[in-house]
């Protein structure tokens, strides 16, 4: 499975850029397979990034989009508002287009779930607030993932949309403050289906709130994602939750 990240930076975040890095203290820089700021422009972000992924997405990819944020109620490329169509909304219709088609028998389910990274490195389920425990886990096609973390079955690209919407008002409306959030999308194959091999790809959109500073508790978290790889460093998995979310 192919494994790409992409990072992008608002400008007044304080995050410097030098060609595909960003530096996030003096000294400690992480390189990524494209790096933008947020005044870029989503229609040269998408062509450039997404729009040559949907033909990979069949046969197998890890696509990590993380964008450094001032906070749940800032600028957000991601999220779409009266005023403009956002990122995520532009990249579900072009993946449902291919995968949930309008005519014949769909071969695919497209599933949606949210989490954020606290202050103290828990996890939190934002799709369906619980109390119960998630824990990490390990998976050879597509590296770690939330044992606990609901899933929601989206039939339309617009379900996607209004789930993100919704956890980004819910991270809002009670003053969380956490390290980041992300929402992960999973393509599968139906099961019993002519290719029933479980979850196929995974694009994952994370927002990495610069306003709490807290650098030191996403660094490593910073470093194994711009590394791609398909396993977590033990030298992550040993520190938080945050920095295991690759």
């Amino acid at each position: 499975m192919t494994i790409k990240t992409l990072a992008i930076v608002p400008e007044q975040s304080g995050v410097k850029i030098a060609k595909n890095k960003i530096e996030i203290e003096k000294g400690k820089s992480f390189k990524y397979d494209a790096v933008y700021t947020n005044d870029t422009g989503l229609n040269l972000i998408y062509s450039d990034r997404f729009s040559s992924l949907t033909a990979s997405a069949a046969i197998g990819i890890n696509e990590s989009f993380m964008q450094f944020t001032d906070g749940p109620d800032r600028s957000d490329i991601f999220r779409t508002t009266n005023s403009k169509v956002g990122f995520l909304e532009v990249a579900m219709k072009e993946i449902f287009q291919k995968f949930q088609p309008k005519h014949g028998k769909p071969e695919h389910i497209i599933s949606v779930s949210m989490a954020q990274v606290t202050q103290s490195g828990e996890l939190k389920d934002l799709g369906n607030p619980h109390d119960r425990p998630l824990s990490l886990k390990q998976n050879a096609s597509y590296g770690t993932y939330i044992q606990g973390l609901s899933q929601i079955v989206c039939g339309v690209y617009q379900d996607v949309v209004r789930f993100y919407e919704d956890g980004c008002q819910l991270l809002s409306a009670l003053k969380l403050s956490p390290i980041l959030s992300m929402l992960v999308v999973r393509i599968s194959n139906k099961p019993g289906g002519a290719a029933d091999k479980g979850t196929i790809s995974t694009f994952k959109f994370v927002n990495v709130f610069t306003e709490q500073r807290n650098f030191e508790s996403v660094q490593d978290f910073l470093s194994s994602v711009a590394q791609k790889k398909g396993k977590v460093p033990e030298k992550v998995v040993a520190s938080s939750n945050a920095m295991q979310l690759l």
